[in-house]
């Protein structure tokens, strides 16, 4: 066995107080776990470097002079992490006492868990939909029309999980993953914001797809999860505050970032779709434009 029971791996980018927040959360967060922190800086310019070498001087940090993206510095964090379980972090997340110790010693029990992660919720405690189904067509009509905000309403969801039929796994995964329960389940994909794998696992899916910048290289690793016959696993029971969003103000080129990467995913998994999907977001873009 690893004299490391988990590495954690964190990309930051501009996001030097939350990433304060989130190192500082990490021992509770572990539970008595040996872990060591890798935290791989995409050329921030706001002190963020100095910051965790003053005030974290066991965390090991990569200081890279560009922005390569989100995929190609975890990967660089995955290559030099020593522990049994690897888990992403992102920089805007505070963990819960306990939370990552119960992924760690999820995946460990669960040779079938390819890869585990939390329950996200906003900083108001409000869940965010991090495990669902395999985005579709159809999902990115309900995104780009706005309709997916209408089943946040309690009502509305309790509503439409009684009338929706299983067999739209879709739908259903998004109204789910609102309200998620408190027992672990298999789901399609799970957030990159917190997501542990056994290292052995991590290592024979592969690294992250470099040709996304930032958005949906996650989903698309836990494609590659399923492909080897694992499953993913959400635990509802692990809780994880996710302040997302927060590099974006710094990051004008993120919803840049964002289409590009669905176009690339669509492209790979649901070719069929993928000239309908194109041609509907060209409307939108010119409706939005108008």
């Amino acid at each position: 066995m690893s004299a490391v029971d988990a590495s954690v791996v964190i990309v930051s980018f501009n996001t030097r107080e939350l990433l304060e927040r989130c190192l500082a959360s990490l021992p509770a967060g572990f539970d008595g776990l040996a872990f060591e922190t890798i935290v791989v800086d995409n050329a921030s310019r706001d002190g963020s470097v100095a910051r965790v070498r003053e005030r974290f001087p066991d965390a090991r940090v990569i200081a890279l002079d560009e922005n390569p993206g989100f995929a190609k510095s975890t990967n660089i964090g995955v290559d030099l992490a020593r522990g049994r379980v690897i888990v992403w972090l992102n920089p805007d997340c505070e963990v819960d006492p306990g939370s990552l110790a119960r992924l760690v010693r999820y995946v460990d029990a669960h040779p079938g868990a390819g890869a585990a992660g939390p329950l996200l919720v906003w900083g108001d405690g409000r869940v965010q939909p991090s495990a669902q189904a395999f985005p579709s067509g159809a999902r990115m009509v309900y995104h780009f029309l706005g309709l997916r905000a209408v089943a946040r309403a309690p009502w509305v969801r309790a509503l439409l999980l009684k009338v929706v039929p299983r067999s739209a796994r879709m739908t259903r995964g998004y109204l789910e993953s609102l309200d998620p329960g408190s027992d672990p389940r298999p789901v399609d994909w799970i957030s990159g914001a917190c997501l542990a794998s056994r290292a052995e696992v991590a290592r024979r899916v592969g690294p992250l797809d470099e040709g996304y910048f930032m958005y949906c290289e996650d989903t698309d690793w836990c494609h590659r999860v399923r492909d080897l016959g694992l499953e993913i696993h959400y635990l509802p029971g692990a809780r994880v505050v996710h302040h997302t969003g927060q590099s974006g103000p710094s990051n004008p080129m993120s919803l840049y970032y964002y289409y590009g990467s669905l176009i690339r995913y669509f492209r790979r998994y649901r070719p069929g779709e993928f000239p309908a999907l194109r041609a509907f977001m060209l409307v939108v873009f010119a409706l939005r434009g108008v």
